[in-house]
């Protein structure tokens, strides 16, 4: 599925089975660069998520392994590591979760 802003740029792209998400899914900006990506199976992730400045720099990436990572970049782009503190992750984690979810 594809949802546009009023400009004609691209604000969604959603790979949907039965229903849920499953394949990659992309968010962009309103100035078309990447804002999120992710690759889901079955409604859940299932890799990696990575989260986009909207200057297309790299901000976050999300490892999902047996335990979430967050690792936080500068707006250079460069590795600040990952974050420590459990209350900024899991903030970060629901705001996430949230952005999939479409207003159409």
């Amino acid at each position: 599925s594809l949802f546009y802003y009023e400009n004609g740029n691209l604000e969604a792209k959603y790979c949907l089975k039965n229903g849920q998400f499953d394949g990659i899914q992309e968010m962009f900006y309103e100035n078309g660069n990447l804002k999120i990506q992710g690759y889901f199976q079955d409604n859940e992730s299932a890799g990696n998520l990575y989260i986009f400045r909207e200057n297309g720099l790299l901000w976050y990436k999300i490892i999902i392994d047996k335990e979430e990572k967050v690792e936080a970049f500068d707006k250079s782009g460069k590795s600040l590591g990952y974050l420590s503190n459990k209350e900024e992750e899991q903030k970060i984690m629901g705001k996430l979760k949230t952005m999939f979810i479409h207003k159409y």
